[in-house]
């Protein structure tokens, strides 16, 4: 047989279809790139294989895989790509599809079944609406964990994203932004910073993970009710499997779950507290159960604990520097001391980094100190600059904390700065990242 023969048009397959549904068989639709095809691809279209009849694949053309994927990508063109796909047996045609996503194509063959990985839901693939109407199913498939093609060129170009070159976390508010240049913007930061684990407050960016390339999102949470403020966290697909007890606190204001990272097991506990601004006293009520959330979660496991994200609070603020609140200590010897004297053996000590950040003295004049900037209702020319995303470390991790790394995220072309004014046209606050020394 000639497998070459199983790459047809849209055209072309539209009628093999028809020809095909006519003899009564269930036709399967799935897509993809398959830039370099690893055993998570060939177990991936197996399955999807065998809930139909017959499979056609939708491949991406060069062109479109370098619109989704930068101009690196791919690795191996459309014509070495579609001959692999056309040799698999499970698969039984093969179109491909210039746009950026397969939509034209679903609409043109109307699958019985339409499948993509697990690591989308249902309503959110794209052509689900389009099958449904037309009495299909959409169906989603495991994946088998920690296969990607871009962990794959990672080890080839000796760039793999190792946790020995330390653990990078990445957290930003999105302030609801849903915009190319925020999608760009993450693109762009997670590859040049090597990003491990990402935190997004109030993202409601659909199907970024598809995005993102290498990240797969935590989904292990229950239904976020409120999606004005819901937290989205994803993780690179080689830690994924260090993933474990995924709770969820404070009206889904609060994410905690436990990592693995080689030898090191730490809580980490994803924030994006209640503002003060309004409610004051409603805030710190609320606040509070954040202490008791991590003394809950800690139970049973250890008390390795960072806390990371937006707090909505200066890192002087009161409720981060009271013994019976949090005792968040800027200083490693301060807080090894204080570790040893009795009247502070029952407190919530942490150390917090956040303070080297605010305010700090900068030699480059355009560099911006603090991440958000709040602009008084009394005077539209006044703006107060104010660090409210931070970094809490229980005393166990303090050694691992990477101060080097440390910083507020900027891009000139993305955010400017003038006379403490930040462009707001993407979001109100700044990322942070550091590393983890792990």
């Amino acid at each position: 047989m000639n497998t070459s023969e199983k790459i047809v048009s849209t055209e072309e397959a539209k009628k093999i279809v028809e020809k095909w549904k006519s003899e009564g068989k269930k036709i399967v639709f799935t897509n993809g790139c398959f830039d370099i095809v690893h055993l998570g691809h060939v177990d991936y279209l197996e399955k999807a294989r065998n809930l139909g009849d017959k499979m056609v694949l939708g491949l991406n053309t060069d062109a479109s895989v370098s619109r989704n994927k930068g101009p690196e990508r791919p690795i191996v063109n459309e014509v070495s790509r579609s001959r692999v796909m056309a040799s698999l047996a499970f698969v039984d045609l093969v179109v491909f599809f210039d746009e950026e996503t397969p939509l034209g194509l679903i609409k043109s063959l109307l699958p019985d079944i339409l499948v993509k990985g697990n690591d989308y839901l249902a309503e959110n693939i794209v052509g689900s609406d389009v099958v449904w109407a037309n009495g299909g199913k959409v169906e989603t498939i495991e994946l088998v964990k920690g296969f990607s093609t871009t962990n794959i060129v990672n080890k080839i170009k000796n760039e793999s994203y190792l946790p020995e070159n330390g653990f990078r976390i990445f957290s930003w508010n999105l302030n609801k932004k849903n915009s190319d240049v925020i999608i760009s913007f993450l693109k762009s930061k997670t590859d040049s910073l090597k990003v491990d684990l990402l935190i997004l407050q109030e993202c409601n960016i659909i199907n970024l993970e598809s995005q993102l390339s290498g990240f797969k999102e935590i989904r292990d949470f229950e239904y976020l009710s409120d999606k004005n403020n819901f937290i989205k966290i994803f993780i690179r697909n080689e830690f994924y499997d260090s993933v474990s007890h995924c709770q969820i606190y404070l009206d889904n204001k609060v994410k905690a779950f436990n990592l693995k990272i080689r030898d090191t097991i730490f809580n980490l506990f994803c924030v994006h507290l209640h503002s003060k601004i309004n409610d004051k006293e409603t805030q710190d009520a609320k606040n509070l159960d954040l202490i008791l959330n991590v003394a809950e979660y800690e139970q049973g496991k250890n008390e390795n604990t960072l806390i990371v994200g937006d707090f909505n609070l200066n890192p002087f603020d009161e409720f981060l520097n009271r013994r019976d609140r949090i005792s968040g200590i800027k200083n490693k010897r301060i807080l090894e001391y204080l570790k040893s004297k009795k009247e502070y053996k029952n407190s919530n000590l942490y150390y917090n980094p956040t303070w080297s950040l605010y305010n700090a003295i900068s030699k480059e004049k355009e560099l911006i100190n603090s991440t958000y900037f709040f602009e008084n209702q009394l005077s539209v020319n006044e703006r107060v600059m104010n660090m409210i995303d931070g970094v809490l470390l229980k005393p166990s991790l303090m050694e691992k904390f990477n101060h080097k790394s440390f910083e507020i995220v900027q891009d000139k072309e993305l955010f400017s700065f003038n006379k403490t004014i930040l462009n707001i046209d993407y979001s109100d606050h700044l990322p942070i990242t550091f590393k983890l020394n792990i």
